[in-house]
């Protein structure tokens, strides 16, 4: 993996926005373009997007109703239930 610089981070995290992705930082980007790269159309096997309950982050479902951590994109929010809960009540 290549490091990445200032430009090349805002660029490429300019292009994830697009596809609905939040970075946190430039080795969040290395691991997101080697995901790319894997998974060139965004479409992984059994794992839809944007469904019922979707990581805020990447938009991919997360597996269980109490997960707090993305295995996808590794966003984590110990809070993400608790607000989860709030905006079913």
């Amino acid at each position: 993996m290549s490091h990445s610089n200032d430009a090349d981070y805002q660029g490429g995290a300019a292009a994830a926005a697009a596809e609905g992705v939040a970075l946190r930082d430039k080795e969040h980007l290395a691991y997101y373009r080697v995901f790319r790269q894997v998974f060139p159309g965004g479409e992984v096997p059994g794992l839809p997007r944007h469904s019922s309950d979707p990581c805020p982050k990447c938009g991919y479902q997360l597996s269980t109703p109490t997960q707090t951590f993305c295995v996808t994109c590794g966003h984590y929010d110990p809070e993400l239930r608790t607000r989860h809960e709030k905006k079913q009540a």
